[in-house]
């Protein structure tokens, strides 16, 4: 997604955060700091999960990097896309990207990031 898409989805979504806990908070005039808290944090971390996932493809899908496999020096080849999720404080990432494996040892690895190998996918 371009940065202009990317913006405008990001300040919509924001927004819709912000309106459904101004309502939350309305409905809810004695809830406390915790509980206020408590109602925002999945909010915000599905808000940033969605951002984080579109820095983390801002500079492309991983599928035309050439990788060699760390565990035996083979160079890699291209195993399609996949998708992954993954955890982070800040929420949950969905990637779309290239995997590679290695065709001697069998390692995979889903780039960029980590150059170490792995499995899972």
């Amino acid at each position: 997604m371009d940065k202009e898409k990317a913006k405008a989805k990001f300040m919509g979504d924001a927004e819709a955060v912000f309106e459904r806990m101004w309502s939350w908070g309305a409905e809810h005039s004695q809830a406390t700091l915790d509980e206020i808290a408590a109602e925002l944090v999945p909010l915000r971390q599905e808000l940033m999960g969605e951002l984080l996932g579109e820095l983390a493809q801002q500079h492309g899908d991983g599928r035309y990097e050439e990788v060699v496999c760390s565990a035996c020096g083979e160079k890699m080849k291209s195993s399609g896309r996949r998708r992954r999720k993954v955890l982070h404080a800040e929420g949950e990432v969905k990637i779309k990207r290239g995997y590679h494996r290695c065709p001697q040892c069998g390692q995979g690895i889903f780039p960029p990031g980590s150059k170490a190998p792995s499995d899972a996918a």
